[in-house]
């Protein structure tokens, strides 16, 4: 083979490997662009589903801190009628949790809602509507924080505070393990308890 000919050979195969490496490179470049694409779609379809939740658990919150003062009369089925719309609403407001992505400020909220769940079923909190409509404003007060991105939340007003008190004390009396969880979470809010 004369060396002409060798090198058109060489420059051929020098030129395919090329346009195999040229091709390869520019396929996983696609591959790595794709990829972080997809995970940014995703970040923002769960940021936006995350804003949804806590925008639809501030106005069930904020709905909800109005029910106690409907409570004027002694009709017990008006109380019934009302007592629904707070465990329709209540569940609504859990729902919603389940989509705040932070650990710490999920567990936070969903204490404030135990507690606000709380307050036509346990004799500790029933009739006292001001501690209750405390709780659920304190709920609005941490969801807002939250929304904002804002790290430090707000200490519970004493109204709020009282209510968890009241479900502490309640809560000390049991042996369940999932309760006596419950009762670790209640007391961050009131550590002097």
């Amino acid at each position: 083979m004369d060396p002409t000919e060798m090198a058109g050979w060489i420059g051929g195969v020098s030129g395919v490997v090329g346009a195999l490496a040229g091709a390869s490179a520019s396929i996983w470049t696609t591959f790595l662009v794709q990829r972080k694409q997809a995970a940014q779609a995703k970040d923002e379809r769960l940021e936006e589903q995350e804003r949804t939740a806590v925008s639809d658990a501030m106005t069930e919150l904020y709905q909800l801190r109005t029910i106690p003062n409907e409570w004027g009369s002694e009709d017990r089925e008006e109380h019934r009628t009302y007592e629904a719309e707070a465990d329709n609403r209540i569940q609504r407001i859990q729902l919603s949790l389940l989509l705040v992505r932070d650990p710490a400020a999920r567990q936070r909220l969903e204490t404030i809602a135990y507690v606000v769940s709380r307050w036509h079923r346990a004799d500790t909190l029933r009739g006292q509507r001001r501690w209750i409509q405390s709780t659920a404003q304190f709920g609005l007060e941490c969801l807002a924080v939250y929304a904002r991105g804002e790290d430090e939340m707000p200490e519970p007003t004493d109204g709020a505070a009282m209510a968890f008190r009241m479900q502490i004390r309640h809560l000390q009396e049991t042996r369940s393990p999932r309760m006596r969880e419950r009762l670790a979470h209640l007391m961050a809010f009131v550590p002097d308890e």
